[in-house]
């Protein structure tokens, strides 16, 4: 399975090139100069200058190890407005794992399900994936063998949900959880 995943792959990869004869039906071009022209309006227009690019679904088509190397890049150099990025934002675990094969260093946000399964084995530096479910929280607090102490994000604005077992006040309790309003990571 493995092998023939590699030769579509490279079969994928060839279409488009001159040896094949044909040429690509559609043809992106990034301005790495306009990627970081937009970077630094965004982040003149933030208190401190921190924001979080969100690269999910491959850069929007444009490259997801592309996109991440420039930004990556230049968030390297401490004068930069691309030095505060505390993180990039992505889809999936499977992203996440792209990124740590391309050499991508800066942390990620994964922000699309991931499984319990997954959040539990992850073994990759930097990676903080969602839990978007309580029956996902659930799951994970069984496997722990100690009780750790976690941030819950809350909107205060937001009202509680109808059913009175998931607002935060609730969850906090059942999972002996520290409640914030700023903190927003397990």
């Amino acid at each position: 399975m493995k092998q023939l995943l590699k030769r579509l792959l490279r079969r994928i990869r060839s279409m488009g090139t001159p040896e094949t004869g044909s040429d690509p039906l559609i043809t992106i071009s990034i301005s790495k100069k306009a990627l970081l022209t937009n970077l630094y309006h965004f982040a003149v227009l933030t208190p401190h200058g921190n924001i979080a690019p969100v690269l999910k679904s491959n850069a929007y088509g444009h490259g997801l190890a592309l996109v991440a190397h420039v930004l990556e890049d230049e968030r390297n150099h401490p004068q930069s407005p691309a030095s505060k990025i505390p993180f990039f934002v992505i889809d999936s675990y499977f992203e996440a794992a792209a990124l740590r094969n391309e050499g991508i260093r800066t942390p990620l946000l994964v922000i699309g399900y991931t499984t319990p399964e997954t959040i539990l084995n992850n073994r990759l530096r930097d990676v903080i994936c969602t839990i978007t479910s309580i029956d996902t929280l659930k799951k994970i607090s069984e496997s722990f063998q100690i009780k750790k102490m976690a941030a819950l994000a809350t909107d205060p604005a937001e009202p509680p949900a109808s059913n009175s077992k998931s607002t935060p006040a609730c969850i906090a309790k059942e999972f002996s959880v520290k409640r914030s309003t700023k903190q927003s990571f397990f």
